[in-house]
């Protein structure tokens, strides 16, 4: 596949994954990279140390995290984003943990700036708000696919947020999601000035998530998870708008945005229950969207809940938008007990 030719026809998402397409793959010198680049920055690459050092140890216990309704407030219908067209599942996933980790930092974290949301336009909103490109254009093949940590890596070092808006000054428009675009650079890197533009806007740090309980007390806190991994889903929500594991298998990335640790759903399911958003559009998937005990509460398009254990293998990682890890005083979302 070439980076002009390859795009996804309608709903085929699952179909060109199951047949094939690595979107997202392991990559061991990566994940070490990544550690490295943790540690030698004032990073901390071990999740469970993020969770005890902050004061976040069960603060999703019992609960219903949904932190990606700030991204909601902020920027209505921006989830799922519209769908991808290439192999480029990582900086998607990327996208939505970081535009999840960012919108909760502005309405819930100190921001004692006052900084304001950036405003796009209503295309812009509707294509994710930030740009999956300029973090594509960093995965140093030609080919597609890429890795959670050298993404988040990525984020962290040489590209940040770029806005989905017109750079002219770059020759070029990110307003909406162009895979022909994502694909301008790839075993040769941007030019300085690119480089030097998205450092301006880099994400303060990440951390790999190993356990059920660190990623709900880091989605609790607001920090939205990127996760890469073979497994696949059905593409029928049932009456809860959970997903079953399918015995094929996508080689993809796939955000987590919230977690349903109440005791009645722990209960029902056998343990908690994770929102992953993916990147395949509107289309592909069916069935219910409101949160059970919620009054009115829907998931994003494209979206559908998981059981913890049908997950627990994929690699996930925790972005923290610019402020770092500090608790957050967080809306209740546990509106009414499950009825």
């Amino acid at each position: 596949m070439s980076d002009v030719d390859f795009h996804f026809e309608l709903d085929q998402g699952p179909t060109l994954y199951e047949y094939g397409l690595v979107g997202a793959y392991p990559d061991a010198r990566a994940d070490n990279d990544l550690v490295e680049y943790l540690q030698t920055h004032n990073g901390t690459p071990n999740g469970s140390d993020v969770v005890m050092d902050n004061g976040l140890y069960n603060s999703g216990h019992g609960k219903l995290s949904l932190p990606y309704l700030a991204a909601l407030q902020i920027y209505p219908d921006c989830l799922p984003g519209g769908a991808q067209e290439r192999g480029d599942c990582v900086t998607w996933s990327t996208r939505a943990a970081v535009l999840t980790s960012y919108c909760n930092e502005l309405l819930y974290g100190a921001n004692e700036q006052k900084f304001a949301a950036p405003e796009v336009t209503t295309d812009a909103r509707l294509h994710g708000v930030i740009a999956t490109e300029s973090w594509y254009w960093f995965r140093g093949h030609n080919q597609e696919g890429w890795t959670c940590s050298s993404a988040a890596k990525c984020a962290l070092e040489k590209s940040g947020m770029w806005l989905r808006q017109d750079y002219p000054q770059f020759n070029f428009d990110l307003t909406t999601y162009s895979p022909r675009l994502a694909g301008k650079w790839g075993s040769s890197p941007p030019p300085e000035e690119i480089v030097r533009h998205g450092q301006q806007t880099l994400v303060k740090t990440a951390t790999y998530i190993k356990t059920y309980e660190e990623l709900r007390d880091l989605l609790a806190n607001g920090n939205g998870v990127s996760t890469c991994g073979g497994e696949s889903w059905s593409g029928s929500r049932n009456e809860g708008g959970v997903c079953n594991r399918t015995a094929k298998g996508w080689a993809h990335a796939i955000a987590a945005i919230a977690v349903d640790d109440r005791p009645e759903t722990v209960s029902k399911y056998g343990g908690g229950l994770v929102l992953l958003q993916n990147s395949w559009g509107e289309g592909y998937l069916s069935g219910p969207r409101q949160i059970r005990g919620t009054d009115g509460i829907e998931i994003p398009l494209g979206s559908y809940w998981t059981r913890w254990n049908d997950m627990r293998n994929r690699q996930m990682i925790a972005f923290s938008a610019v402020s770092g890890w500090p608790a957050r005083r967080m809306p209740n979302w546990g509106l009414r007990g499950i009825i």
